[in-house]
């Protein structure tokens, strides 16, 4: 399946494939994996991701994960 998402760098296309649903899961959730990208998508993902670790790193407490 085609699958885009938004992120705070722009949209990102790629391929996926879906993935049995996780029990632990919220409703609504559902796990995929990427089949194929895009070199300029895969730019895009990795700066989105690269972007969001170093936010979380500069504000820890803003992290639904924070301990």
């Amino acid at each position: 399946m085609e699958l885009m998402f938004s992120s705070h760098i722009g949209p990102v296309l790629a391929m996926a494939e879906l993935l049995s649903p996780c029990s632990a899961a919220p409703i609504g959730l559902q796990p995929f994996r990427f089949i194929a990208m895009d070199k300029a998508e895969l730019r895009k993902l990795r700066a989105a991701i690269a972007s969001s670790q170093k936010m979380e790193a500069e504000s820890p407490s803003a992290s639904p994960l924070a301990v």
